[in-house]
């Protein structure tokens, strides 16, 4: 048995919650997840613009305008020009 005072209560709360559940679906798009501004040090880095990448089952091509490529921590770095192959 309803009430008619319980009705509005009812209609007031499934708004409130529709409203939330739209308010969150809107600001999906804008969570991202974190990044580390620290590179990792097995990451290969370039001293210029990389244009084109292409990947086989172990071996990441990389081409573009540079002319070294080496780990982010520095040394051990390999001179290169325009064009790499690392493993993947």
């Amino acid at each position: 048995m309803r009430t008619a005072n319980r009705q509005p209560e009812t209609r007031n709360a499934r708004r409130l919650a529709l409203s939330l559940l739209t308010f969150s679906f809107c600001l999906l798009p804008f969570v991202a997840p974190a990044q580390s501004s620290i590179p990792r040090e097995d990451t290969w880095v370039t001293d210029g613009a990389v244009t084109a990448i292409a990947r086989t089952t172990d071996t990441v091509y990389i081409g573009g305008f540079f002319t070294w490529v080496g780990p982010s921590s520095g040394g051990g770095g390999r001179t290169r020009w325009g064009i790499a192959a690392l493993e993947a």
